[in-house]
């Protein structure tokens, strides 16, 4: 893992539509303690449904894993429940609240739940992933 704050996954713009897919960041980048933040997600409402954060997120979990992270965090708003509730879909256990943790750029001090997803836990995600994508028709690219 390299010492880095901050790695976009860049959005891609879906030509029929012209709205933007899902946008992911690596975040809080930390080698010494084998753990990553995955964040700065933001979905398409008509992207919601589909599979597009699913498959974000499998690939992102790869590709931290792979690169040696024992830990990947996931971090939200208190008050956003449909983040926490897609987060917990992922697979990745609530750990607690960090009280007044953020100030958001309104200026709100903001109370955010912690999830995080082991490597550990990797295998029964990763399976569990890969089930949600197959029932709704994606298929696996090879090369991955």
């Amino acid at each position: 893992m390299k010492a880095r704050s901050r790695t976009p996954l860049k959005p891609w713009r879906r030509r029929a539509a012209d709205a933007l897919g899902p946008s992911s960041s690596f975040l809080n980048i930390k080698p010494e303690r084998q753990c990553v933040e995955i964040g700065a997600t933001f979905l398409h409402p008509s992207a919601r449904e589909r599979y597009a954060n699913a498959e974000s997120k499998l690939l992102m979990l790869r590709h931290a894993f792979r690169s040696g992270a024992r830990r990947v965090e996931l971090v939200t708003d208190l008050r956003n429940t449909r983040s926490q509730a897609a987060i917990a879909k992922l697979g990745a256990v609530r750990e607690g609240v960090m009280r007044r943790d953020r100030i958001t750029w309104t200026g709100h001090v903001r109370d955010s739940v912690l999830f995080a997803i082991t490597d550990l836990d990797w295998v029964h995600v990763q399976a569990n992933l890969r089930s949600r994508l197959a029932a709704l028709g994606w298929t696996e690219p090879t090369s991955l």
